[in-house]
């Protein structure tokens, strides 16, 4: 059994209505200080949050906080050693132009671009409309799955397209239904259970090198009932995936 060291990054209190997945052994980074980097992260910026994200005994659990932060998953693929392919559950592709400044909708394009080990990038639950944002020149390094592709056998499909024996696994909780999560952006339809039994079958036959998660509420500090809700949602969801990461 795989040990995952959990870290949790507070760029914007967004795990501070989580207590019960706060409750579990953690290291927390604070990064509630920067600037230029909602959404956009500006290069200086990027450079200091790497120098804060230190290289971790065991893989790595992160959970990152809303969508607006997801380029982070660049710096946990560039501190990656031997040839891996991204299996990135996302109901957007990410593939934008990642310059001048990398976004939270141009990371995946520039990890293409710059990152020699980074095989190949299975995306899962992307919605069709934004399959058209991927760059021509990378379109024979990643594979687009609609949930619609995994009605049947999906373990079976995915372990198929999986190229290498090791793997990076990037959450971002817009690809699940409404019913299973709430984030910032607009969602899929992919079911929680599903994306837990993925997430069992490669455990049971890749070699993960880490896991992060993304896709909370933006923090409101009034909480009203309907934040809450929301929150408390996305909390059972998160501990659902850490339950499945503990077993890998």
């Amino acid at each position: 059994m795989m040990k995952f060291d959990v870290t949790v990054l507070n760029f914007d209190h967004t795990y501070h209505h989580q207590p019960h997945l706060l409750q579990h052994k953690h290291c927390w980074i604070d990064l509630s200080d920067l600037k230029q980097a909602n959404m956009y992260c500006s290069q200086e910026t990027l450079k200091e949050i790497s120098r804060r994200i230190r290289p971790a005994r065991h893989p790595r659990l992160t959970f990152i906080g809303t969508g607006n932060y997801h380029y982070v998953t660049y710096l946990f693929l560039e501190k990656i050693s031997e040839p891996c392919d991204l299996v990135l559950f996302d109901h957007h592709s990410d593939t934008g132009e990642p310059y001048p400044l990398l976004s939270c909708g141009s990371w995946v394009t520039k990890a293409l671009s710059e990152l020699p080990l980074l095989e190949q990038v299975i995306i899962i639950g992307l919605h069709p409309k934004y399959s058209t944002s991927i760059p021509p020149q990378h379109f024979s390094r990643v594979r687009v799955v609609s949930t619609a592709d995994l009605f049947n056998h999906p373990e079976a499909k995915i372990l198929k397209w999986i190229k290498t024996d090791h793997v990076y696994i990037s959450i971002d909780k817009d690809v699940l239904d409404p019913a299973f999560a709430s984030t910032n952006w607009d969602q899929g339809s992919m079911s929680l259970p599903l994306l837990l039994r993925l997430l069992k079958a490669i455990g049971r036959h890749k070699q993960i090198l880490g896991i992060d998660v993304c896709g909370e509420v933006p923090y409101d500090p009034l909480g009203d009932v309907t934040y809450m809700e929301a929150v408390h949602k996305n909390e059972r969801a998160n501990q659902a995936i850490m339950d499945i990461a503990s077993g890998c």
